[in-house]
């Protein structure tokens, strides 16, 4: 059986960590972006990920490269166990009712950032505050953090 685990939360707030504590079998959203620094293909991802796992076979997918925005080698993620889809979006109203929990990880926005910046570059900053802006239109229309069933502090302290 498996169980899918959907984590989400800020840029920068601390999912992948958080997702590598509870399994070795990790998805991001990151690899369904539409284009660099645009948003999510979230259609894809429960067509080649969650639906297939939720039937028990292999989940077979193409990582999207965040820059270039080619579609690049071809994952395969095996039924069984846990299975975290982690990254912004991933508690979007389209893949949260395949969850068998949910995961909201709460981190200050300048921890963020700096964790962004730290990653990217401070070159970064632009395409951050715009990224930012994307999320918190996700966050007022659909509300991930309230549809989650638990809240972590993501700010290591």
């Amino acid at each position: 059986m498996t169980r899918l685990v959907g984590i989400d939360g800020a840029g920068g707030a601390g999912k992948t960590t958080l997702a590598a504590q509870l399994s070795d079998k990790i998805v991001s959203t990151d690899d369904f972006i539409e284009a660099p620094w645009e948003w999510y293909d979230f259609d894809r991802l429960r067509r080649d990920v969650i639906e297939p796992l939720k039937r028990g076979v292999p989940a077979r997918y193409r990582r999207r490269d965040w820059n270039d925005g080619g579609l690049k080698e071809w994952r395969v993620v095996e039924p069984g166990g846990v299975v975290v889809v982690e990254g912004v979006g991933a508690l979007d109203v389209r893949l949260r009712d395949a969850y068998d929990h949910r995961i909201w990880v709460e981190t200050p926005r300048e921890i963020c950032f700096r964790r962004g910046l730290e990653r990217d570059g401070e070159d970064a900053l632009p395409l951050w505050e715009a990224w930012s802006e994307k999320e918190q239109r996700y966050w007022a229309a659909q509300d991930p953090r309230d549809a989650a069933d638990e809240i972590v502090d993501g700010s290591g302290g």
